[in-house]
This record gives structure tokens, sequence and C-alpha cells, in this order.
């Protein structure tokens, strides 16, 4: 007996979450399933559980079950490969919250601790934007020209050029 293609189909998306992880809203991100032959980090069956119970109250807008939730990630599952998720997440709710103050300066530590993460470039460029609520255009400055260096690829360039403009238009300069 085969499969009809909406079986094929689920089997397919089933193979593909198994090998390479879903995470981080849905989207697939390279590099974050384990290959079967690796030890899984302590604490990571328990961390990608609360991580799924974050997303859900992030998307359902209860911040402050989200932010208890990444918060408890980060403290205490550290060696997990959802500790950097976790926080830009928190990182984000803040500044979706506007406390622009504290989002920066979580962005500011998702890059230090986590500078080679595959969200690191959207740190940079959120950490940047919050300094502009702030009126604080002369560091959003140097966090853009810093992640210019720091992350050339082309994708990434395009959102640090409209927000150096960003910065400039706040700055009161012509371009």
């Amino acid at each position: 007996m085969g499969l009809s293609d909406y079986q094929r189909l689920w089997c397919c998306l089933l193979l593909l979450a198994c090998l390479g992880g879903l995470t981080h809203c849905g989207t697939f991100m390279a590099g974050r399933g384990l290959p079967a032959a690796t030890p899984r980090p302590p604490g990571q069956d328990a961390a990608e559980q609360a991580f799924r119970e974050a997303e859900q109250a992030y998307r359902q807008k209860d911040y402050r079950r989200a932010r208890g939730l990444y918060e408890a990630i980060i403290a205490n599952y550290p060696q997990t490969t959802l500790v950097d998720d976790a926080a830009f997440r928190l990182a984000e709710l803040l500044y979706d919250e506007g406390q622009y103050e504290a989002a920066q300066q979580a962005f500011h530590e998702v890059l230090r601790r986590f500078p080679h993460s595959p969200l690191a470039p959207d740190a940079a460029h959120l950490q940047a934007l919050s300094l502009l609520f702030l009126q604080r255009a002369p560091e959003a400055r140097s966090v853009l020209e810093r992640a210019q260096q720091q992350f050339p690829d082309p994708r990434f360039q395009a959102y640090f050029m409209l927000a150096l403009t960003k910065v400039s238009a706040a700055e009161g300069q012509r371009l």
C-alpha cells in the first residue's frame, strides 16, 4: 500500500524537523540540529520545551510569562543550543515593549556572549535602533559601523545601510 501525497508531505516535514530542527518561530535554523552521534547538551530537552512554551506565550502577547521562560532558559540551561535564541528573544521582547534602554543592553549582551550566533547581525541592528529611540545617534552609528565590519554578508549590509540612513537623519546630516 503506497503513501498518498499528503502522507509523503508530512513524512518529509517530520524528517526535516528531526534532521535540522525547526526553531525560532518555525524558521529553519542552519546548524541547530544535532547529529545523532553528537551527545545532547545537558538540559537540551527541558530547554526545548521551555522555549516552545516561551514562543507560544510571546505569540499570545503574554510577555511576562515569555520573559520568565526566556530568563529561565538562559539561567538554567546555559550549555544548550537555544541559549542564544532565548537571549535574543528576551531582548526582542523588551524592544517590542518599548523598553529601549533595557533592550539595547540585552542586545549588547547577545553580541558579547554570542558573537558568532546567526542572530548576531539582527542583534546589532536592533541594538542600534534601540539607541536611536533613546536619541543616542552617535552610539547607534558606532554599533552599525562595527556591524558592517563584523558581518560583511550582503544580506545584512542593506539593513545596516538603511539604519545608518536613519542615524544620519537623526543627526540632521544630509545624505
